[in-house]
């Protein structure tokens, strides 16, 4: 089970939905508080890596092999849970500004080296 603020979530296609909205919320709700989170938890990612930001990274700790993220700003595809080609969800808005943010450079202490 994955579990956000002391919440638990379903390792489904509902869980990823409301373990997200759920982080999107966490203090007070802004990209700033996501990141201190994730700091926190000492998730880090590669920019403009769909398979390997932050929130990727975060998924994969929550869900475990049930879950394999490719994260956008505007969408986010989930493998295994229904199928192999992957179901599609929108992310919170929060979640996208998040992730529109660290591509662009902010964030410095959750950025990972890329693999090269």
């Amino acid at each position: 089970m994955c579990v956000v603020a002391e919440q638990t979530y379903s390792h489904d296609m509902d869980g990823v939905y409301y373990a997200l909205e759920d982080l999107a919320h966490i203090g007070d709700g802004s990209v700033n508080a996501i990141a201190r989170h994730l700091h926190a938890l000492g998730i880090r990612g590669e920019r403009k890596s769909s398979y390997c930001c932050p929130i990727a990274n975060w998924l994969r700790l929550n869900f475990g092999d049930d879950c394999d993220p490719e994260v956008d700003s505007g969408e986010i595809r989930v493998r295994k849970f229904k199928s192999p080609e992957g179901d599609w969800i929108d992310p919170p808005d929060e979640i996208s500004d998040f992730i529109t943010f660290f591509d662009r450079g902010s964030f410095s202490d959750l950025a990972a080296v890329p693999r090269g």
